[in-house]
Protein backbone atom coordinates (compact mmCIF):
# COMPACT_ATOMS: atom_id res chain seq x y z
CA UNK A 1 0.00 0.00 0.00
CA UNK A 2 2.59 2.50 1.01
CA UNK A 3 4.16 1.66 -2.25
CA UNK A 4 1.57 3.18 -4.13
CA UNK A 5 3.67 6.76 -3.01
CA UNK A 6 7.00 5.55 -5.12
CA UNK A 7 4.43 4.65 -7.74
CA UNK A 8 2.59 7.59 -8.28
CA UNK A 9 5.99 9.53 -7.85
CA UNK A 10 8.21 6.78 -9.85
CA UNK A 11 10.44 5.73 -7.54
CA UNK A 12 11.43 3.03 -5.25
CA UNK A 13 11.31 2.97 -1.95
CA UNK A 14 13.94 0.94 0.70
CA UNK A 15 13.54 0.33 4.21
CA UNK A 16 16.29 1.89 6.65
CA UNK A 17 17.81 -0.47 8.42
CA UNK A 18 19.07 -0.18 12.08
CA UNK A 19 20.80 3.14 13.78
CA UNK A 20 23.16 3.31 10.85
CA UNK A 21 20.55 4.37 8.26
CA UNK A 22 21.96 1.52 5.77
CA UNK A 23 19.57 1.49 2.81
CA UNK A 24 18.76 -2.04 0.78
CA UNK A 25 16.34 -2.85 -1.92
CA UNK A 26 12.94 -4.74 -0.21
CA UNK A 27 13.16 -8.33 -0.41
CA UNK A 28 9.25 -8.37 -0.14
CA UNK A 29 6.70 -5.69 -0.47
CA UNK A 30 6.03 -4.16 2.62
CA UNK A 31 2.48 -4.40 4.13
CA UNK A 32 0.69 -2.58 6.59
CA UNK A 33 -2.43 -4.66 6.41
CA UNK A 34 -4.90 -4.86 8.83
CA UNK A 35 -7.76 -7.15 8.00
CA UNK A 36 -8.89 -6.05 4.91
CA UNK A 37 -9.97 -3.26 6.46
CA UNK A 38 -9.27 0.15 4.35
CA UNK A 39 -5.53 1.39 5.05
CA UNK A 40 -5.49 4.89 6.76
CA UNK A 41 -2.75 7.21 6.15
CA UNK A 42 -1.75 10.42 7.03
CA UNK A 43 -0.19 12.98 4.65
CA UNK A 44 1.26 15.59 6.98
CA UNK A 45 3.34 17.43 4.88
CA UNK A 46 1.72 17.88 1.52
CA UNK A 47 2.20 15.68 -1.69
CA UNK A 48 1.47 16.07 -5.35
CA UNK A 49 -2.18 15.50 -6.32
CA UNK A 50 -0.93 12.82 -8.57
CA UNK A 51 0.51 10.75 -5.11
CA UNK A 52 -2.77 11.69 -3.32
CA UNK A 53 -4.92 10.32 -6.28
CA UNK A 54 -2.72 6.87 -6.35
CA UNK A 55 -2.79 6.26 -2.63
CA UNK A 56 -6.27 6.91 -2.68
CA UNK A 57 -6.75 4.46 -5.49
CA UNK A 58 -4.86 1.93 -3.91
CA UNK A 59 -7.81 2.24 -1.14
CA UNK A 60 -6.30 3.87 1.10
CA UNK A 61 -8.41 6.48 3.19
CA UNK A 62 -6.40 8.92 2.80
CA UNK A 63 -5.72 11.90 5.62
CA UNK A 64 -3.57 15.71 4.61
CA UNK A 65 -2.77 17.77 7.61
CA UNK A 66 0.01 18.87 9.52
CA UNK A 67 0.16 17.70 13.47
CA UNK A 68 1.61 19.73 15.71
CA UNK A 69 4.31 18.52 18.49
CA UNK A 70 1.86 18.22 21.07
CA UNK A 71 -0.36 16.26 18.74
CA UNK A 72 1.97 13.84 17.95
CA UNK A 73 3.11 13.30 21.09
CA UNK A 74 -0.14 12.43 22.45
CA UNK A 75 -0.66 9.75 19.80
CA UNK A 76 -2.46 11.39 17.12
CA UNK A 77 -0.68 8.60 15.17
CA UNK A 78 -2.25 5.89 16.69
CA UNK A 79 -5.18 6.33 14.25
CA UNK A 80 -3.06 5.81 11.22
CA UNK A 81 -1.74 3.25 9.53
CA UNK A 82 0.93 4.72 7.93
CA UNK A 83 2.40 8.29 7.93
CA UNK A 84 3.92 9.91 5.43
CA UNK A 85 6.49 12.82 5.89
CA UNK A 86 8.78 15.29 4.32
CA UNK A 87 11.12 17.54 5.74
CA UNK A 88 9.05 19.68 8.07
CA UNK A 89 7.70 17.26 10.42
CA UNK A 90 10.04 15.49 12.92
CA UNK A 91 9.15 12.07 14.29
CA UNK A 92 10.72 11.28 17.55
CA UNK A 93 10.55 8.35 19.51
CA UNK A 94 7.59 8.95 21.66
CA UNK A 95 5.81 10.15 18.87
CA UNK A 96 6.33 6.85 17.04
CA UNK A 97 5.85 5.22 20.75
CA UNK A 98 2.59 6.21 21.20
CA UNK A 99 1.36 5.67 17.45
CA UNK A 100 2.51 1.96 17.27
CA UNK A 101 0.29 1.63 20.30
CA UNK A 102 -2.45 1.68 17.98
CA UNK A 103 -2.44 1.36 13.97
CA UNK A 104 0.95 2.80 13.33
CA UNK A 105 3.05 0.44 11.23
CA UNK A 106 5.11 2.32 8.78
CA UNK A 107 6.27 5.86 8.21
CA UNK A 108 6.89 6.91 4.74
CA UNK A 109 10.04 9.44 4.51
CA UNK A 110 8.77 11.15 0.85
CA UNK A 111 12.47 12.00 0.32
CA UNK A 112 16.32 11.15 0.23
CA UNK A 113 16.74 11.60 4.11
CA UNK A 114 15.31 10.31 7.25
CA UNK A 115 17.44 12.76 9.77
CA UNK A 116 14.13 13.89 10.90
CA UNK A 117 12.83 10.37 12.01
CA UNK A 118 13.89 8.77 15.58
CA UNK A 119 15.00 5.07 13.44
CA UNK A 120 16.44 3.48 16.68
CA UNK A 121 12.65 4.53 18.53
CA UNK A 122 10.84 3.77 15.31
CA UNK A 123 12.75 0.19 14.87
CA UNK A 124 12.11 -0.15 18.84
CA UNK A 125 7.94 0.35 18.81
CA UNK A 126 8.11 -2.21 15.84
CA UNK A 127 7.29 0.97 13.20
CA UNK A 128 8.96 0.39 9.73
CA UNK A 129 11.01 3.53 8.26
CA UNK A 130 10.53 3.94 4.55
CA UNK A 131 12.29 6.42 2.11
CA UNK A 132 12.41 7.56 -1.25
CA UNK A 133 16.65 7.82 -1.92
CA UNK A 134 16.43 8.58 -6.00
CA UNK A 135 13.69 10.85 -4.88
CA UNK A 136 15.65 14.15 -6.00
CA UNK A 137 18.09 13.05 -8.22
CA UNK A 138 16.52 14.21 -11.48
CA UNK A 139 16.37 17.72 -9.78
CA UNK A 140 19.71 17.51 -8.47
CA UNK A 141 21.17 16.47 -12.04
CA UNK A 142 18.96 19.47 -13.64
CA UNK A 143 20.12 22.29 -11.43
CA UNK A 144 24.26 21.01 -11.63
CA UNK A 145 23.78 21.23 -15.32
CA UNK A 146 22.49 24.92 -15.01
CA UNK A 147 24.82 25.84 -13.12
CA UNK A 148 27.60 24.79 -15.23
CA UNK A 149 25.92 26.38 -18.05
CA UNK A 150 25.87 29.62 -15.90
CA UNK A 151 29.41 29.47 -14.98
CA UNK A 152 30.37 28.40 -18.71
CA UNK A 153 27.96 31.53 -19.97
CA UNK A 154 29.53 34.25 -17.10
CA UNK A 155 25.83 34.48 -15.78
CA UNK A 156 26.74 35.66 -12.47
CA UNK A 157 29.17 38.44 -13.64
CA UNK A 158 26.20 39.53 -16.33
CA UNK A 159 23.78 39.64 -13.74
CA UNK A 160 25.17 41.85 -11.35
CA UNK A 161 26.26 44.43 -14.28
CA UNK A 162 22.33 44.22 -15.52
CA UNK A 163 21.17 45.03 -12.15
CA UNK A 164 23.84 48.16 -11.91
CA UNK A 165 22.42 49.12 -14.81
CA UNK A 166 25.26 47.79 -17.26
CA UNK A 167 24.81 45.48 -20.45
CA UNK A 168 27.80 43.52 -20.59
CA UNK A 169 27.33 41.65 -23.30
CA UNK A 170 31.16 40.58 -24.41
CA UNK A 171 31.75 39.12 -20.77
CA UNK A 172 28.70 37.22 -20.89
CA UNK A 173 29.65 35.31 -23.97
CA UNK A 174 31.45 32.56 -21.74
CA UNK A 175 32.96 29.59 -23.67
CA UNK A 176 31.63 28.18 -26.62
CA UNK A 177 30.22 24.47 -25.32
CA UNK A 178 30.42 23.92 -29.48
CA UNK A 179 32.50 24.41 -32.83
CA UNK A 180 30.08 25.62 -34.97
CA UNK A 181 31.30 25.18 -39.20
Amino acid sequence: MISALAFAAGLSLSPVVGCARAFRTPSRPISISNSGAAQRVLVTDGLAPAALDALAAGGADVTSRSLTEDELCAGALAAYDAVIIRSATTLRADALSAGAAGRLRVVGRAGVGVDNIDVAGAHASGVTVVNTPSASTASVVEMTLALLFAAARNLPAADRGLRSGEWLKPPARGEITRDYP
